[in-house]
């Protein structure tokens, strides 16, 4: 049993509703496109009310019904609204209150403002009758195309417009600056398989999610559960059910943040500053954006290619050694050990094209060379230095579908020129190419060339097991790398994965000097080598050798390589001993 103010809100609902079912206009226009018939309430300062209805008398209202039913001798109480509820609608700045249906679209307006719209399409209706109650399909396909407007318009709403014909349904279709594709796949005992294509349980995201007998009550096949989309954009989020539209929900993504505080505070809620701000960062974002992700019911991975394209630059700042990124603080400190090497780079920007798997790049304004990684190349690298950390080889076919930019700052630098990073090459051509076949053994780090061992146990007794040490980064199974330098650039490959470094003379003098200036703050460097004259002819030598072309061929190997003319003529020289065959 509810309170008396209770039952007489519920009495006035349930006239309104039942009133509005019955009206003849209620589905007088299936397709939507004429202005709904409207229902109104209008409410007065003392809780009265009047309903106004197409063609109906103007007298039907709160007190006309109560004098009725006292002439009748009915025990109904007052139907008047209590005015504690019209003080409620005036602190919070309700004036009035709208639900328009008309045909697929629901939309909610407040004090004359759309808020939401809710699209329930004839497929979902039909497809859920259909599969569940067969009986009640035609209702359905009735109910979708049906058209009417509810209004409440309380004393302080007399006079405010409302637009019926507008609708925030969203166009989920459409194209976005940023758009993000990714999918996941579920199995019907309802563990999760994979994400994004990567084995979740490599992830340690094998969990599972739901208990499968909540899908034994479901016709899954009728209704086409198997495969769910769900797009979020700017302005709503569509839902699709085996590539059939469902439902959407729409808003107005600038109005909900102009009004955040107010419906905050008809919640009883304040929001602060710093969330006011992140609020704004994601709907900046969100404005801009497509998000699209799928979910397959099935036992095997089923997702398509995954897609990451922003078309919109990322801005990331150091600041007293914080990482920002779009202006919110991540909270992490990078310390000096870190700060130390990208201090020199000051402003950079990194371009990634995914299409062509081609990373352009700037440092201080100055165009670097571009570097292409061939698929598998990423993946090799960091399986060598990160083993086990995260399945490489599943990420490494995701840079293919993906096109970012990021711009990074150091201590409030100004913000760098993306242009620059894309500047044309106008790349030099080789003279020739000079291959150098070269035998490294694994193990004890001697090194033969054209077959001949080379002296560096005279040289430094500790040079071999360093060479062996440093090997140790590559793996185990690493038994190739080349390195090709020539007038369009440097390959460097690992059993055939390769990266393309591209360079012109402008991108790899700038390149050699960033390099010297890293090296020469981390290290320090003879003024002879780092300026004048002496870092003239580096450049020119550099220029040189690239324009000869230079190919190291790189064979790893655990045999034992035998000593040479060189190493034999040295070791009697020195005195050194000749290290003998196992």
């Amino acid at each position: 049993m509810g309170t008396p103010r209770f039952r007489r809100l519920g009495l006035v609902l349930a006239v309104v509703l039942v009133l509005s079912g019955v009206m003849p206009a209620y589905a007088a226009d299936p397709g939507g496109t004429a202005e709904p018939p409207v229902l109104e309430v209008q409410v007065s300062d003392t809780g009265d009310w009047a309903l106004l209805l197409p063609g109906a008398p103007p007298d039907l209202n709160s007190q006309a019904i109560g004098a009725l039913t006292q002439r009748f001798g009915l025990a109904v109480p007052s139907l008047a609204l209590d005015t504690s509820y019209l003080r409620m609608a005036d602190d919070t700045g309700v004036s009035m209150l709208a639900l328009v249906k008309q045909g697929e679209d629901v939309t909610v307006f407040l004090n004359g403002e759309a808020l939401t719209t809710l699209t329930l399409t004839e497929e979902a209706l039909g497809s859920v009758a259909g599969g569940m109650a067969p009986e009640l399909e035609q209702l359905a396909t009735w109910l979708s195309g049906a058209s009417v407007a509810t209004v409440v318009r309380l004393p302080a709403g007399e006079g405010l417009a409302l637009d019926l014909s507008r609708s925030l349904r969203p166009d989920v279709e459409a194209e976005s600056l940023n758009v993000i594709d990714l999918g996941a796949t579920i199995s019907p005992d309802g563990r999760l398989i994979s994400v994004a294509g990567l084995d979740a349980a490599q992830l340690g995201l094998g969990m599972t999610l739901f208990d499968p007998a909540m899908l034994e009550v479901l016709p899954l096949d009728e209704l086409g559960l198997r495969e769910l989309g769900l797009t979020v954009v700017g302005g709503g989020v569509g839902l699709s059910v085996s590539g059939e539209d469902w439902l959407r929900l729409g808003w107005d993504p600038d109005y909900l943040l102009a009004n955040a505080d107010r419906f905050a505070g008809m919640a009883g809620m304040t929001l602060p500053a710093e969330q006011m701000s992140l609020a704004g960062l994601a709907v900046d974002w969100l404005k801009e954006t497509r998000l699209s992700a799928d979910v397959f019911l099935a036992d095997q991975p089923s997702e398509g290619e995954t897609v990451l394209r922003l078309g919109r630059p990322v801005n990331v700042a150091i600041n007293g050694g914080s990482l920002a990124v779009e202006g919110v603080d991540l909270g992490m400190y990078l310390g000096p050990a870190i700060t130390q090497y990208i201090e020199p780079l000051g402003a950079v920007v990194l371009d990634w094209e995914g299409s062509n798997r081609l990373l352009r790049w700037s440092v201080r304004e100055k165009p670097m060379p571009p570097i292409e990684l061939e698929t598998g190349t990423l993946a090799k690298i960091l399986g060598m230095f990160l083993p086990g950390v995260m399945p490489w080889d599943s990420l490494d076919p995701m840079l293919s579908g993906a096109d970012f930019t990021a711009l990074g700052v150091y201590e409030g630098m100004a913000e760098p020129n993306v242009e620059a990073a894309q500047r044309a090459l106008e790349p030099e051509r080789n003279i020739g190419r000079m291959r150098v076949p070269i035998t490294i053994n694994r193990l004890d780090g001697r090194v033969a060339v054209w077959g001949h061992s080379l002296p560096l146990t005279a040289m430094g007794p500790g040079i071999p097991g360093m060479i062996a040490a440093n090997l140790g980064m590559l793996g185990p199974d690493t038994q190739k790398v080349d390195v090709a330098l020539g007038g369009p650039g440097v390959d460097v490959g690992l059993d055939g994965s390769y990266a393309h470094i591209q360079w012109d003379s402008t991108t790899r003098d700038n390149l050699v000097e960033v390099a010297l200036d890293l090296v020469n703050r981390t290290f320090g460097l003879p003024p002879a080598l780092s300026q004048g004259f002496g870092k003239t002819a580096l450049d020119a030598g550099i220029g040189a050798l690239g324009r000869v072309g230079l190919h190291l061929d790189v064979t790893l190997t655990e045999e034992f390589i035998p000593a040479g003319t060189l190493e034999r003529m040295v070791g009697r020289f020195t005195g050194v001993p000749v290290p003998a065959a196992p």
